[in-house]
Order: C-alpha cells, then structure tokens, then sequence
C-alpha cells in the first residue's frame, strides 16, 4: 500500500460521504418543506 493510493482512498471516500449527506440533506430538507407546508395550509383553513 503506497502513500499515494492510501490518499486517493480517502478522497474517494470523503467525495462519497458529501454525496451521501447531500442527497440525506436533501432528504430531510424535502421532508421538512413538506411538513412546513401542511402546517401553513392547515393554518389557513382555520
């Protein structure tokens, strides 16, 4: 194992773990939105 693969491991893997907690982020703020949207609507039924 040479130094030089070793690092491109790990940037491969650091590249892969921002793509991952993107796509969650992504996730997570669509979710959030949605739930903000229902809230606004049920709001504005009252």
């Amino acid at each position: 194992m040479t130094v030089d693969s070793f690092k491109s491991k790990i940037k491969v893997s650091t590249v892969f773990i921002y793509i991952v907690k993107c796509r969650i982020l992504r996730v997570l703020n669509i979710e959030m939105i949605d739930k903000y949207k229902e809230k606004n609507m049920r709001e504005k039924d009252l």
